[in-house]
């Protein structure tokens, strides 16, 4: 675990009930975020999936289903009215501006989501509130919320070995397209408070989890230290 204390002084930026730590988690598709975010739940966090949120705005009478229809038209919508992904990633794919239009959307919406969410989880017993944000590194918004940013890091090719077992529909060639979209390393690098290595790939975690359990240690050290 790289800890990068320079980067980040906790200024409160979104205070929440008993002084909460608003944590954000990032990394790339097969870097281990979710594991993670598992992780941390079971050490006592509150986590809050940015996108299960998206999904449940995108379901049939989803909040941001009419303005969707809207702007896109009923081709983007399945039979039961619920977002159909497949015709909208088709839609959106190599056109920026239809994609900044869906974000436009959706943004607003999963921000005041996932904030009202964190209230509501911080009134319980919680070592934080974790956030798990897969566009964190290009969303100034939610960088100026957090306390602390949390980035999984992993060799691209063990990225690509996961991705393509848990989703074996895709080829290599399409996992590294699909990777090159994303932010890059170096990208969430220059944002990143905490950077955990995940590169070994143990079935179990080990590292993994000794490296959790050294960022749980001063969670609860500087939430302690910044109660009022």
């Amino acid at each position: 675990m790289i800890l990068h204390e320079h980067l980040r002084k906790i200024e409160r930026p979104n205070r929440l009930p008993s002084h909460v730590l608003n944590i954000g988690l990032t990394g790339g598709m097969g870097s281990g975020k979710s594991t993670v975010a598992r992780l941390l739940s079971e050490s006592g966090a509150a986590v809050i999936d940015l996108d299960a949120i998206a999904h449940e705005l995108t379901e049939s009478n989803g909040a941001a289903m009419s303005e969707i229809e809207r702007v896109f038209g009923r081709k983007v919508l399945a039979e039961d009215g619920a977002l159909n992904r497949a015709v909208m990633r088709e839609l959106i794919f190599g056109q920026p501006h239809l994609k900044e239009r869906l974000e436009t959307i959706m943004h607003p919406l999963i921000f005041s989501q996932a904030v009202v969410q964190a209230h509501l989880r911080a009134q319980a017993d919680v070592l934080c509130v974790v956030y798990d944000i897969p566009l964190l590194a290009r969303s100034h918004e939610w960088q100026a919320l957090l306390d602390w940013i949390v980035v999984v890091d992993c060799a691209e090719d063990i990225r690509v070995q996961r991705i393509l077992k848990r989703n074996p529909q895709l080829n290599i060639e399409q996992i590294k397209k699909i990777i090159s979209t994303q932010a890059s390393f170096s990208e969430m690098q220059t944002i990143a408070d905490v950077v955990l290595n995940n590169s070994e790939n143990d079935v179990i975690h080990l590292q993994l989890k000794a490296q959790l359990n050294i960022l749980v240690r001063y969670i609860r050290h500087f939430s302690s230290s910044h109660t009022t």
